[in-house]
This record gives structure tokens, C-alpha cells and sequence, in this order.
């Protein structure tokens, strides 16, 4: 490990307006969401959701958001990654999940998500994230 990144995954409990390109729509992941996404531990941090970083994520559930800690391995895409991180090139995170049958509904047009499985983080610098309440990340 070389350094670790810590930042929001994802906003808990708030609507956030979604921009697609199959249609717009509006969503909010409640509290709890992604607790067996969290014990289970499978998850990947990617940049911009396509490529993968080396090194161990780990998961706190806060009762707000959704937090990480990622430590980075010692490889040309780990320093990379936080040399653009530290000159401020992220816009913010994303995250990708799998919808769990039962696990939503919707009500006054917001798609509430009560289970998913979360399988990425991303660290977006190309492109804006889904989720605009995911400030800048912090290396340490």
C-alpha cells in the first residue's frame, strides 16, 4: 500500500435527479441499502467504470452516506490515480449495484432503493458522477 483515498461512495436518504441517456429519472438510496453489499466486501474501485484499481476497499455506512476507505496498491495506475486525485481532477465518485427483486418502489415519481448489491465505486474524472452529493476525495 501506498496511500489510501477516503470519500463518499453515495449520498444516503436524499433524492438525487439522474441524468441517462434512456430517460431521467430520480432516486434515492435508503439507509441500510447495501449492508450485505458491506459484509459481503466484493466490491471494486474503478476509474470512470471501466477500469480497475489495484488495492483493498473497505466500507463504512455512515447515517448519511456511504463511505470508503481505499488503500492503493504500488502500481503505475495507483500512482496515477493519486497524483490526479491530489491536482484535484476528480469531480467526485459514482457507484454501480445490481437491483435486488423486491428491494424498491417508488413513490411521488423518486425510485427508492431499499436493497442493492453494490459491486463498484468509481472515481470519475471524464465524466460527472450520477450522484452529485460526492464531494472531492481525500488522499491520505
Amino acid at each position: 500500500m501506498i496511500a489510501r483515498l477516503i470519500g463518499i461512495a453515495v449520498p444516503l436518504n436524499q433524492n438525487c435527479f439522474i441524468a441517462l441517456p434512456d430517460g431521467d429519472h430520480s432516486e434515492r438510496f435508503l439507509s441500510g441499502c447495501f449492508a450485505e453489499s458491506i459484509a459481503r466486501g466484493n466490491v471494486r474501485l474503478k476509474i470512470d467504470h471501466e477500469t480497475p484499481v489495484d488495492g483493498r476497499l473497505d466500507l463504512f455506512q455512515e447515517p448519511n452516506d456511504l463511505r470508503f476507505r481505499f488503500h492503493v496498491f504500488d502500481t503505475t495506475l495507483g500512482r496515477q490515480t493519486l497524483e490526479r486525485v491530489a491536482l484535484g481532477a476528480s469531480r467526485g465518485c459514482s457507484i454501480g449495484f445490481r437491483h435486488v427483486r423486491g428491494g424498491e418502489y417508488y413513490r411521488d415519481g423518486v425510485h427508492h432503493i431499499t436493497t442493492a448489491h453494490l459491486t463498484e465505486i468509481s472515481i470519475c474524472f471524464r465524466q460527472a458522477p450520477l450522484w452529485y452529493g460526492t464531494p472531492s476525495l481525500v488522499g491520505r
